[in-house]
């Protein structure tokens, strides 16, 4: 009873003041102010939630392709080492098999076993040592691994081609302690860099610069060693698999 005796006097006063011309604009002016406040927050509110949406929208994108990145497994390659050593590899990946071609020689990985290829039959089985070629490097689920152990510095968007270049640091600590289990006892903060390149909702090519990589800076003598790969007919390579000669004619 109390409130409704609050709220009638209120109507009361309101009618009152209502009656004279001049506070009846003092209330018409306050009530555009508050109307103005209110539009103006639900505007803001309404850019902020835009911005926040575009923004999640762009780091699902980004997740996704790096994911698409992740699972890929067919598609040709060359792969070019820069360094004291040049090296070139060139191949191919279908699923669990994997074709690497060097200046002279052909090799077949399937699965964990390496073979050496002649008259396009299996030659032998071989020890990978004996190539220059590291798994590490080749696999994009590999790269994935790497790139997750750091962070994106930066990123760039070409207009002119629609390429989206996005630069990940990886520091050396965390590379040695999730591959070797190594704890650095100095103060080293020094990163290697991964850069993929994105055209068309696909890594079609990684750079990896281990240039300040401590490990191979002591053995290169601070060279620089940079690997790039490059994919292509990304989903269109066709199923291949090689034999040993004596399978196809016994």
């Amino acid at each position: 009873m109390k409130q409704d005796s609050k709220f009638r006097n209120f109507i009361k006063k309101f009618k009152e003041l209502w009656a004279v011309p001049r506070y009846r604009a003092m209330i018409k002016l306050g009530l555009w102010v508050v109307f103005f406040i209110f539009v103006s927050l639900y505007i803001n509110s309404l850019d902020y939630l835009k911005k926040d949406y575009t923004n999640t929208k762009k780091d699902n994108e980004n997740k996704e392709v790096i994911e698409k990145f992740k699972e890929m497994n067919n598609y040709n390659f060359s792969l070019n080492y820069s360094g004291k050593e040049k090296i070139t590899l060139s191949g191919k990946s279908y699923s669990n098999r994997v074709t690497i071609t060097t200046t002279n020689k052909t090799y077949y990985l399937e699965n964990s076993n390496l073979y050496s290829i002649k008259d396009g039959f299996i030659e032998e089985k071989i020890d990978q040592a004996y190539i220059p070629l590291t798994n590490f490097y080749l696999r994009p689920s590999d790269i994935y691994n790497l790139i997750s152990l750091g962070k994106l510095d930066e990123e760039i968007r070409k207009v002119q081609d629609n390429t989206i270049i996005n630069k990940y640091l990886v520091t050396n600590k965390a590379i040695l302690k999730h591959y070797q289990d190594t704890e650095l006892q100095d103060d080293d903060d020094s990163s290697i860099v991964v850069t993929t390149y994105e055209k068309n909702d696909q890594i079609d090519k990684v750079v990896i610069d281990f240039t300040t990589f401590k490990r191979y800076a002591e053995f290169y003598n601070g060279e620089e060693y940079v690997v790039t790969i490059e994919y292509s007919e990304i989903n269109n390579v066709l199923p291949f698999r090689y034999y040993e000669k004596a399978e196809l004619t016994e």
